[in-house]
């Protein structure tokens, strides 16, 4: 793509996605997920040196915000799909199947070879069928297409979708208000950063909310396709979607409908290193009783170190995931923190 290519992106992906699809999804939503809690810990305070409200989607049915998305996306459609077809490495699987066992709907779903165990678990538990992919090797978007074109089933994408997306963005509507009731004007709002489907809803719901809030976008570093994407205003693919603990947010690039919102030009973007994300899940089990996924911490990895340098003293973060195994999770809780 050209330099210019961020600003030539057809406007009909973004045309009606707003604030307005935001509050359509809680209303479709409403009653059918978990409403999650905001925390709010004195050591995190202490730590980021500013009030900071942690948005626990990681205890969100299925374990991740995924469901949001999923579910709206198939109670948007007119006609319930015969059969549905997702592509993931773990959370928005899972997301998916949930939704469709919900709504008594097959699903069949493309995974990484090397998806984390207790993800493949919970696919196949809700039941999901599988196919599996090579990371490094294999065009899941192909399979995934090619399935449904056989067996006439509709794609669920993980990211660019404008129904997926607004379910997303109920999660930083929902922390919105949360800060409201308490009192709080949010000067920020950490959200983790994979595709880039619950970046680009929390830009609606930030951007457009009554006080307006700024997000930060945090990516395992050296996969940091929208921070660079922002520098160069032009989508890079990453070389690797692996090589990191943070499984879910290897993607090789970032969702169109992000760097097509008008919003996508003020988004602040932050990198992380794996050290500093297991740090934070240590943090996040020690300090604040929540079990977290790397990926899940990775925008409280980056509250906790600083590393954005913004200025503000009411923060937001999403932790956004649990699904981890018990072994990674041991490891992170031991490790010793290497900046």
């Amino acid at each position: 793509m050209t330099a210019d290519s961020l600003e030539t992106i057809d406007s009909r992906w973004t045309s009606s996605l707003d604030l307005a699809a935001v509050h359509k999804a809680a209303r479709r939503l409403e009653g059918m997920i978990v409403r999650t809690p905001v925390l709010e810990s004195e050591a995190l305070n202490r730590a980021a040196g500013a009030r900071v409200l942690v948005k626990a989607e990681s205890l969100q049915s299925g374990g991740s915000f995924k469901f949001r998305g999923a579910l709206n996306a198939l109670l948007a459609h007119a006609q319930r799909p015969q059969e549905v077809v997702a592509y993931s490495s773990g959370n928005h699987a899972i997301g998916v199947v949930m939704a469709c066992r919900l709504l008594s709907i097959p699903v069949t779903v493309v995974m990484p070879h090397d998806a984390p165990s207790i993800k493949l678990e919970k696919v196949r538990e809700a039941g999901g069928r599988v196919v599996f992919y090579h990371r490094d090797r294999d065009d899941r978007n192909a399979i995934a297409e090619q399935i449904c074109a056989t067996r006439g089933a509709l794609l669920i994408p993980s990211f660019d979708d404008v129904e997926v997306i607004a379910g997303q963005g109920t999660v930083a509507l929902e922390l919105i208000e949360a800060a409201h009731n308490k009192g709080y004007t949010l000067d920020h709002i950490f959200v983790p950063c994979g595709g880039g489907g619950l970046v680009a809803g929390s830009c609606i719901a930030a951007s457009q909310a009554q006080q307006p809030c700024s997000i930060i976008a945090v990516e395992p570093q050296g996969y940091d396709r929208v921070g660079r994407a922002r520098r160069v205003e032009s989508p890079e693919r990453n070389i690797s979607t692996c090589g990191s603990i943070c499984d879910a947010l290897l993607t090789a690039m970032p969702s169109r409908l992000l760097l097509s919102l008008s919003e996508f030009s003020t988004l602040g973007t932050s990198c992380v290193d794996d050290d500093q994300v297991a740090y934070a899940v240590r943090f996040a089990y020690e300090e604040m009783g929540l079990m977290l996924e790397p990926s899940g911490a990775i925008a409280l990895a980056s509250v906790l170190d600083g590393t954005s340098k913004v200025e503000g003293s009411f923060f937001g973060v999403i932790c956004s995931g649990a699904n981890v195994d018990q072994e990674v999770h041991a490891r992170c809780v031991a490790r010793a923190r290497f900046v």
